[in-house]
């Protein structure tokens, strides 16, 4: 019949555009003989088509168009990697072609389809929500704040979760004085006789009080991207007993020095479910201690000064202004040669010739373990000089810019006065230029231009470090010859 008939050109079409690679289209096609069937169907499932000599009832038809959409829209049939879960070509629609084929499933009672059709949805709601989140922005400051918190006592009253550890969830301007307080107002609450008190998270027990609880609180941090995760660290801090070349940790301590090395000690806690956005709080159900030692130590280092370094660098790209003291600061923190464990100090201690490390257990690391730990720091410096070097650029250009501001608006200014004492007051570039001046506070100008000599003693340095750096080689490698490249083309230094 004419229902026939508009089923072949329909599927001819839907063939078409698969052949163009027009696979939303395609799917489309199959979604329109659906609406086309149910219409015809009227709701009578005795209404079918003619399929290979067989009568297909209205509900069977539906669900092979929603399985042939479904398909068109899997990420084997689109220009990505068919390995890729959240490559779909349109998650929004494919999750809710999956949710009507359930539904047609569950009504045929055909669950092989059905469990067929669940599997799938795992892949289509990761589609979703990569598609909701996009691409992090690393500059975004964080919508939440994760604490540790554990309520420890004695108490003869049946508090709920005494001595369970959680993870809370809040928000990323919430202060972990906030966090307790909160706490306790809700313990004082439910349990109006018993005293609440905050304890710190490095003491071991609490007091035997049976009229007492203590509220333990410490910020952690996520070691995941975005608002769904289960893992989070933080380094707990408590005394720590050395005695000789061995130490008697009380609990976890850090850092800490054996020996004069210096130690991070660090904890990771699990929760069980990835933390959802409604999600306030989760048991913590394993723990796994990390023990950083003094190589590893310097390497996390390094990475964080990069990591502050990048955050101007990518202002700079996104076109957002500046602040010329914060980045004096952040360099003379970075690649200033009298800093503390900064990257001379580094180098030395860690790269010079003949050096011998210390791993977790202070212990003298084997030369394999070293050698790879060695490569791993030389990369990280490799990494943090070049984004200096391209901070260091931006600062000296808004120098530049500042300088040559603080000279020329002054001289603009007394102009401007000069022409309004000799032109009438409709002149309208006169009444702008007054305008500027106006505006214009030379003092803010002046504070900077006074740091400006800390830019040339960066400068040095910075070719200090990257001499340094390239005397641990045996062979210096191309990373480092074109590292020396790049500041004789930005800054003009030979170094």
């Amino acid at each position: 019949g004419l229902f026939d008939v508009h089923v072949k050109f329909i599927d001819a079409l839907a063939r078409v555009h698969v052949q163009c690679g027009q696979f939303a289209e395609a799917a489309k096609c199959k979604l329109h003989l659906v609406d086309m069937a149910t219409t015809r169907g009227g709701g009578n499932n005795n209404h079918g088509r003619s399929r290979g000599g067989r009568v297909v009832s209205t509900d069977e038809f539906v669900l092979v168009q929603y399985k042939l959409a479904l398909t068109y829209l899997s990420p084997q049939h689109g220009n990505v990697v068919a390995s890729s879960v959240t490559s779909w070509a349109m998650p929004d629609m494919a999750l809710a072609i999956a949710q009507d084929m359930l539904a047609v499933c569950h009504k045929v009672q055909n669950y092989v389809e059905y469990a067929a059709t669940l599997k799938i949805m795992d892949s289509v709601v990761a589609g979703v929500l990569a598609q909701q989140r996009g691409k992090p922005d690393d500059d975004a400051p964080p919508v939440s704040r994760y604490f540790l918190v554990a309520i420890v006592g004695s108490a003869s009253t049946n508090v709920p979760d005494l001595g369970i550890e959680f993870i809370y969830k809040r928000s990323a301007f919430c202060h972990v004085s906030e966090m307790m307080a909160s706490i306790e107002s809700g313990l004082n609450a439910s349990f109006p006789h018993l005293k609440v008190k905050p304890i710190s998270m490095a003491k071991l027990d609490a007091s035997t009080d049976p009229d007492t609880v203590y509220v333990k609180a410490t910020p952690v941090e996520p070691m995941f991207v975005g608002d769904c995760g289960r893992a989070f660290m933080y380094e707990p801090v408590c005394m720590t007993i050395i005695q000789g070349t061995h130490r008697n940790v009380t609990r976890w301590s850090s850092p800490f020095s054996v020996m004069k090395h210096q130690f991070v000690r660090k904890m990771v806690l699990r929760v069980r479910h990835d933390f959802p956005y409604l999600s306030m709080r989760q048991a913590v159900v394993g723990k796994q201690e990390i023990i950083r030692c003094p190589l590893d130590t310097a390497t996390d280092d390094i990475a964080k000064r990069t990591a502050s370094l990048l955050k101007v660098v990518r202002r700079d790209e996104k076109g957002l202004p500046h602040d010329v003291k914060a980045i004096t600061h952040l360099l003379k923190g970075s690649i200033n040669t009298e800093v503390n464990g900064g990257a001379p100090e580094v180098i030395q201690t860690f790269l010079a010739a003949g050096v011998v490390c210390v791993d977790k257990d202070a212990m003298p690391m084997a030369p394999v373990i070293q050698a790879e730990k060695q490569t791993e720091l030389r990369t990280t410096l490799v990494q943090f000089l070049n984004v200096a070097l391209t901070v260091l650029a931006i600062s000296r250009d808004l120098f530049r810019r500042t300088n040559h501001h603080h000279r020329s608006v002054p001289s603009a200014s007394a102009a401007g006065l000069s022409s309004t004492t000799i032109t009438s007051p409709t002149n309208s570039a006169t009444s702008s230029s007054t305008s500027s001046s106006n505006n214009y506070h030379p003092s803010e100008d002046a504070d900077v231009l006074q740091l400006a000599p800390l830019q040339e003693e960066f400068e040095k340095a910075f070719g200090k470090i990257v001499v340094v750096l390239a005397a641990s080689y045996a062979d210096e490698p191309d990373d480092v010859a074109a590292l020396r490249a790049a500041a004789a083309f930005k800054l003009g230094l030979t170094v």
